[in-house]
């Protein structure tokens, strides 16, 4: 894939491998075992040279948005944070849930904490990791 990438840029085998610090001759080889898998032409002679094909530029623009893709979903990866909401009685934040937090934890910057009182439920967000220390309020009205 990496030497068609460089050759759909560059336009050229010679460049193409210039870049890669090869041979012309290894980078259109892979091409040709590229062309066979995938019984598509990626590289046609026009005027004594060998250029990219019209269906190799679209493959190449294809394979590029992909690679930005997992860069992009790799750089997330690696930057995400974990947020967790803790919700419970402000004696029950005070005394069990924050010194139960260990200092790793803390200290994390991948890692966010948010404490709310019981007071706050409404401020549950959906799918949203959620700890939730307490009871349940039971409706009198029904028996």
């Amino acid at each position: 894939m990496r030497f068609l990438l460089f050759f759909f840029r560059s336009e050229s085998l010679a460049k193409a491998a210039d870049t890669l610090g090869t041979y012309p001759s290894t980078i259109s080889r892979t091409i040709r075992a590229l062309e066979v898998q995938l019984k598509i032409k990626l590289m046609e002679k026009i005027d004594g040279r060998v250029l990219p094909t019209q269906e190799a530029m679209i493959y190449g623009k294809f394979i590029e948005k992909k690679i930005e893709e997992i860069r992009r979903f790799e750089f997330n990866l690696s930057h995400s944070i974990l947020e967790i909401d803790i919700i419970a009685t402000e004696w029950l934040l005070n005394n069990v849930a924050i010194p139960g937090i260990p200092k790793n934890v803390k200290e994390n910057l991948d890692i966010r904490i948010n404490l709310s009182s019981s007071a706050s439920l409404n401020s549950i967000k959906p799918g949203k990791p959620t700890i939730f220390i307490g009871s349940s309020r039971e409706n009198k009205k029904n028996p």
